[in-house]
This record gives C-alpha cells, sequence and structure tokens, in this order.
C-alpha cells in the first residue's frame, strides 16, 4: 500500500488500496508512466534509478510526453534510457515542498 501523502501526489485515493496500483506504469518499451495531481503543489514527485535496488539517484532522462487527463491529474510519460541487457530499476519518491 501506498502512504497517504504519495497518494495525494499521484491524485490517487488513501481510501482505496487498489487505486495507487496503476498510478506508476513500465511498459515492455521501458516507458515509465505515473500520474500526478495538478494541485498538490505542497508534494515533489521525484523518480529515483538503481542498477542493484541498494544505489538510488535522482533520473535524470527527459519527460516525453504529458497529458491533462481532465479529472485533476495529469499524465507523466518517460522513456529512460537503457542498453540492452542493463538491468535499470525505476521508484518514485515523494518529498513535502
Amino acid at each position: 500500500d501506498l502512504n497517504a501523502f504519495l497518494e495525494h501526489a499521484l491524485g490517487t485515493s488513501d481510501d482505496d488500496p487498489a487505486s495507487g496500483r496503476d498510478a506508476i506504469s513500465i511498459t515492455d518499451d521501458l516507458e515509465v508512466s505515473l500520474t500526478t495531481n495538478l494541485t498538490a503543489d505542497d508534494a515533489l514527485l521525484t523518480l529515483e534509478v538503481s542498477s542493484d535496488l541498494e544505489n538510488w539517484t535522482p533520473a535524470t532522462f527527459p519527460l516525453s510526453a504529458r497529458a491533462n487527463l481532465g479529472d485533476g491529474r495529469a499524465l507523466w510519460t518517460f522513456s529512460p534510457p537503457a542498453e540492452p541487457g542493463e538491468r535499470l530499476f525505476v521508484r518514485a519518491s515523494v518529498s513535502a515542498r
């Protein structure tokens, strides 16, 4: 389950444990998408990457698409560069502004 502040930042409901599952997705083409709450000015969402699940650094790959979902949320899509056979783990973190 996601904590309430992350649910707030993603625009999902902390009353519904299943609502956060689809807020972050990764496709077979390694596109990373996440929803964001357009009114969550108090939250800073950060994507982080790791090759070993122990050492995490802020992601530096650019935003490839942004779409307003019309419900107070936006969908951000990123295409992280990865070499064939390279391990790349991605996670989202949130902090208070």
